[in-house]
């Protein structure tokens, strides 16, 4: 099985091709605004619920017969609407390749047809957000590059660009074998990335009937349960806790310094670039320690609890709601979840709701979030920080509690006695 992978690299300001690429993005944002611009105008036209301008086909004479056969034509993403942007392109005299360009009209199209799905999703009420027609793009943006401008020249000497790029960005030798698709920069936090994506071929692990699951949390990062007589195991998440506490703790310092109505500054970028970079690191990390568990058990499946408000709602007190928020699960799941494709192991998710309010110990029914009908009531309930107490009076881990509470609710069955669970204080193996 084949899956795809993302190698990123910084380009610096040093960097020989910077002031390029660069510009490459300036020009890359001037396109997308200016299709967008086109799109947005005639779709205020056909709505007749806001102003619209068409004076933009006078300023273009050379495109202006063009420009009249698309409104004649009443087609979003037509042919002639991408030749009227290749034109545009060529007009403008662009560096951009023209394939490129047809790339960032396919990601507008994309943008659009987003729109048009929760627009729908709204009428048929399974859908409750504010919905916004695409916007413009500010200063920057994301510019791709297929196999087709890729040089395999650069590619075969260590680097990753086009032709017009002088030296191109450099790879590791590891990388040069890679089965290179394409790849994409972009500007984040005023840092110039780039992606390169590549695809590569997993090897499926015979199947067995060891499950494990995974409570996530803010101590214990992640709480292992396992579906044999095997102890729990805690993977402690403190060092992401530290790093949130310290980013928030400074951003508000700097942001008190800031004038009126203004969030951001140059400082608070460099911060949160710091921050982005460390939490991916001990992310990193921590699932690392998790798939080597995982592996050392020969453990198959993994089940992992998933709340669709990451307990943002719970009454856990402000510094530890701050937390919640700030700590991006959904990044966390999605590192994992390539992990374990690349060791053959099966990701499966679980909706977590009331799994750390039953009481495994107790055999508690696990209802679903917002399908229950009566009043619930629990037979165990958490005396302490990480303490959780059965009716009989044992004591176990919270989140062990929650997470034999996710394999249960997930279905899956155990292939044998959990003898440990026959003591009156039942905790975990904890890892740093």
């Amino acid at each position: 099985m084949k899956v795809k992978r993302i190698v990123k690299f910084n380009i610096k300001k040093s960097h020989i091709d910077y002031k390029y690429i660069k510009t490459q993005l300036i020009e890359s944002k001037e396109i997308y605004n200016f299709a967008n611009y086109i799109l947005r105008q005639l779709y205020f036209k056909n709505s007749n619920k806001h102003k619209y301008s068409l004076e933009f086909i006078n300023e273009y004479p050379s495109l202006k017969d063009l420009f009249l056969k698309y409104i004649e034509e009443n087609k979003q993403f037509s042919s002639l609407f991408y030749k009227i942007i290749c034109e545009f392109s060529k007009l403008k005299q662009y560096s951009i390749n023209l394939k490129i360009v047809q790339n960032i009209v396919d990601k507008l199209k994309n943008d659009w047809t987003s729109y048009w799905k929760l627009l729908k999703m709204k009428k048929n009420k399974t859908y409750d957000e504010k919905i916004n027609i695409p916007r413009y793009k500010k200063k920057y943006n994301l510019v791709e590059y297929n196999n087709q401008v890729i040089s395999k020249k650069k590619l075969k000497q260590g680097y990753i660009g086009t032709d017009k790029m002088k030296q191109g960005i450099k790879i590791a030798n590891r990388h040069k074998v890679l089965d290179c698709k394409c790849f994409r920069i972009y500007n984040k936090n005023d840092k110039i990335l780039c992606e390169l994506i590549y695809e590569k071929e997993i090897e499926q692990v015979k199947k067995n009937d060891r499950v494990a699951s995974i409570d996530i949390g803010l101590e214990n990062l992640f709480t292992i349960a396992f579906n044999y007589n095997k102890k729990g195991i805690s993977i402690k998440g403190t060092k992401l806790k530290a790093i949130n506490q310290y980013f928030n703790k400074i951003k508000a310092s700097l942001q008190s310094m800031l004038p009126s109505k203004q969030y951001v500054s140059k400082f608070i970028n460099q911060l949160l670039y710091k921050r982005t970079e460390q939490l991916r690191n001990y992310i990193g990390y921590y699932t690392n320690k998790l798939i080597e568990i995982l592996r050392t058990e020969r453990i198959s499946k993994l089940v992992v609890g998933y709340n669709k408000e990451w307990k943002q709602e719970i009454n856990i007190g402000s510094k530890n709601n701050q937390n919640f928020v700030s700590i991006p699960f959904r990044k966390i799941l999605n590192i994992l979840r390539y992990k374990l494709e690349d060791n053959g192991i099966e990701y499966k998710e679980q909706e977590e709701s009331y799994t750390s309010k039953a009481s495994y110990l107790d055999n508690d029914e696990i209802p679903i979030y917002k399908e229950e009908t009566n009043e619930i009531k629990f037979n165990g309930r958490r005396i302490k920080r990480g303490i959780y107490k059965s009716k009989q009076g044992k004591i176990i881990n919270a989140d062990l509690n929650g997470a034999l509470n996710i394999l249960k609710k997930s279905g899956e069955k155990l292939i044998e006695e959990l003898e440990y669970l026959r003591f009156d204080n039942i905790f975990t193996s904890k890892l740093v």
